[in-house]
């Protein structure tokens, strides 16, 4: 049995019943005020966050259990067909040792960036209370550190510590005694299903009540805190219950390509040879760079063609030969260069002495020997200014 059949079995035996609520936009208050996107295959990443979770003044769950968040996302990743990602967490990674009675504001990833290539997208999560034994709280910790590698840097090269994962929280669901607290669990579609479920940014709240307990339509989020109010303005945060808050990012930009080690280690190949000014073998390695980021699973495909872009202007930038490599001159590479940090600055707009300034320091850690640095070392800031002079690199819409 997979895991999130698992999950959601027990989930269901346990007779639970629980709010769970999408909250509309109109109840949302943030800054920038949250715009409703629903997710397409091949142009978005999505990414689970517990946003906040909120433990009612209930000294047994403390003393006698330990509360554990569980989840489980099940998604179609490319050619690897229908791929389950589990995860867990107790009150150590949560911080949760002084929060009862009162909401923490967690915001804690309970996935990596998830390309979305279409089909379904499944997600169950609840709040499990374990039974306080000697291993208990270790055994959480060992299983959070293991799921923990799947929600960084490239999926598809640690996929491998899945079933690891999945062998210990089956272990620990199966076995002890335990208390359901909160269940969730939906599956949701792109915008290309007809009248189905379309996931879609935003927060969800999962509140140990009967339906009828409150008026749903007087739920709001302010700063990531679920609250309770006649009206967003005077709404206060809600207390009384058990409750976690997720929230679903949807994304079209990775800003994590640099921990991706099989596309860094490519570039920074090709940029030894092209210092070493062998342009020839510098263009086999990016042609391998270049077939390895259309070949990834990781990446969607609307992000494939600029991130391949992006890579070829860092290795231009850092070369500075007059070898044939064409050069992407549009505002867009010099967005994304931004968006996924391989230069460093984050923000609308990149300053000519910022960039020049963290070109010079990757040149440093690269190549020490040669007399580019000297250059460089003169002065930081024009160092874009001398490679746009020379014809080598351009990049419409820096100031």
């Amino acid at each position: 049995m997979d895991i999130y059949t698992l999950l959601k079995n027990v989930f269901v035996s346990s007779s639970k019943h629980c709010v769970y609520l999408k909250i509309p936009n109109t109840q949302i208050d943030e800054k920038p005020p949250l715009v409703q996107t629903n997710i397409v295959a091949g142009e978005y990443y999505f990414r689970i966050w517990l946003a906040e979770m909120f433990l009612k003044d209930d000294r047994k769950l403390f003393k006698t259990f330990v509360p554990v968040v569980h989840s489980v996302v099940k998604f179609q990743f490319g050619e690897k067909g229908v791929q389950e990602l589990p995860y867990i967490a107790g009150p150590v990674n949560l911080n949760l040792s002084s929060s009862l009675g009162k909401g923490v504001s967690i915001n804690h990833a309970l996935t990596n960036l998830l390309p979305f290539h279409g089909g379904s997208i499944s997600i169950a999560a609840g709040l499990v209370a374990y039974q306080n034994k000697n291993y208990a709280e270790q055994l959480i910790t060992t299983l959070n550190g293991i799921c923990g590698l799947l929600n960084v840097g490239q999926l598809s090269s640690i996929l491998k510590v899945v079933d690891v994962a999945v062998n210990g929280i089956q272990t620990m669901v199966s076995g002890g005694e335990k208390e359901i607290h909160l269940i969730y669990n939906e599956t949701f579609a792109g915008t290309t299903a007809g009248g189905g479920n379309q996931l879609s940014n935003g927060y969800i709240a999962i509140i140990d009540a009967p339906a009828e307990s409150f008026d749903q339509s007087k739920l709001f989020v302010k700063d990531s805190h679920l609250c309770f109010g006649d009206d967003v303005a005077s709404a206060k945060p809600l207390v009384g219950y058990d409750y976690i808050l997720l929230r679903i990012e949807l994304t079209q930009n990775r800003d994590d390509l640099q921990s991706f080690e099989e596309f860094t280690k490519l570039l920074y190949e090709a940029v030894k040879k092209g210092i070493e000014n062998k342009p020839e073998e510098a263009q086999a390695i990016l042609n391998t760079l270049r077939l390895s980021i259309i070949e990834s699973e990781d990446l969607i495909a609307y992000d494939k063609i600029i991130a391949y872009q992006a890579f070829l202007s860092t290795y231009n930038s850092l070369v500075n030969t007059t070898s044939a490599i064409p050069v992407p001159s549009t505002a867009r590479v010099a967005r994304r260069l931004a968006a996924t940090n391989i230069i460093g600055t984050t923000g609308s707009k990149l300053t000519l002495s910022r960039l020049g300034s963290k070109i010079s320091l990757q040149v440093q850690n690269i190549h020490k020997d040669y007399n580019l640095m000297e250059k460089i070392n003169e002065n930081q800031t024009t160092y874009l200014d001398m490679l746009k002079t020379s014809n080598q690199f351009t990049i419409d819409g820096l100031e």
